[in-house]
């Protein structure tokens, strides 16, 4: 069908739509944890524990490594954002000093 209608380019789109409704029907949620460095096994199994008690639900998280985070970490589950990273501080510390002058 999506050959006949020339979308062949959105099936990841389409696809990605259909797991977050099979997400939501199953009461999961998807979940992406960004760091600085990698992530133990350990770690991640325990972000994904403490965050699924948090939300009474059951979290798959997938986790990401960005060196430019500097430290902490980005936290992103449906359209939360927890950006708890050390260049987004230093960012807001620079505003602030910025607006102080």
């Amino acid at each position: 069908m999506l050959i006949e209608t020339g979308r062949v380019d959105q099936a990841d789109d389409i696809l990605d739509e259909f797991e977050e409704l099979a997400d939501a029907a199953a009461g999961r949620v998807r979940a992406r944890v960004t760091t600085a460095v990698e992530l133990s096994s350990a770690d991640r199994e325990l972000l994904g524990q403490r965050l699924s008690q948090k939300l009474g639900k059951e979290v798959r998280l997938t986790a990401d490594v960005d060196r430019r985070i500097v430290g902490g970490l980005k936290l992103q589950y449906g359209d939360h954002l927890i950006d708890a990273s050390v260049a987004t501080r230093l960012q807001q510390l620079r505003r602030r000093l910025a607006d102080a002058s």
